[in-house]
């Protein structure tokens, strides 16, 4: 019969550096929410607020809003690593390249944003709503301002141009 002096202890699961942190087994699929200040990406998955993770693959600001692949070192839900980037999968008739550019194809929602800038990219259109108001963008360059009443402000010249202009 052989004696261990010292036995293994059991690994079911690693400690877990804050004692109410919660475990998490596999791949969770998550949201990029942004950057922190020092360019950390901020992540948030199941209902919790968003929180600064590492990293393994490159993310940009183009991935902000785009769901990711997350592991949590040591199983605790306050350290995820983003281990990729969930592609949606592709419809047979895009495979032969499809008329989106290549930096879309997959992504139904583009989103880029900086300190100076924020860039919405959609196929085919985006409107923004607010109550009874709303602003639409198409992919044929046709915008419409909908809503109550409209009012039009220039601290210059305040001009409409048109191939033909229409009022009322």
């Amino acid at each position: 019969m052989m004696t261990v002096a010292n036995p293994p202890r059991s690994i079911d699961a690693p400690a877990a550096k804050r004692s109410d942190a919660a475990s998490a087994p596999g791949i969770v699929i998550g949201t990029l929410a942004g950057f922190d200040a020092e360019g950390a990406p901020l992540v948030h998955a199941g209902g919790r607020p968003a929180i600064a993770a590492l990293t393994l693959v490159e993310l940009g600001h183009e991935h902000i809003g785009a769901r990711v692949a997350l592991q949590f070192e040591g199983a605790s839900l306050g350290s995820p690593v983003v281990m990729g980037i969930v592609r949606a999968p592709r419809a047979t008739g895009d495979r032969t390249g499809g008329e989106a550019p290549p930096a879309l194809a997959g992504t139904p929602l583009l989103v880029s944003a900086d300190d100076e800038d924020l860039v919405l990219v959609a196929h085919r259109r985006i409107t923004l709503v607010c109550g009874a108001a709303s602003i639409t963008l198409d992919a044929q360059g046709n915008i419409e301002i909908r809503g109550k009443h409209i009012l039009s402000r220039a601290a210059g010249q305040n001009r409409i141009k048109g191939a033909s202009v229409s009022l009322n």
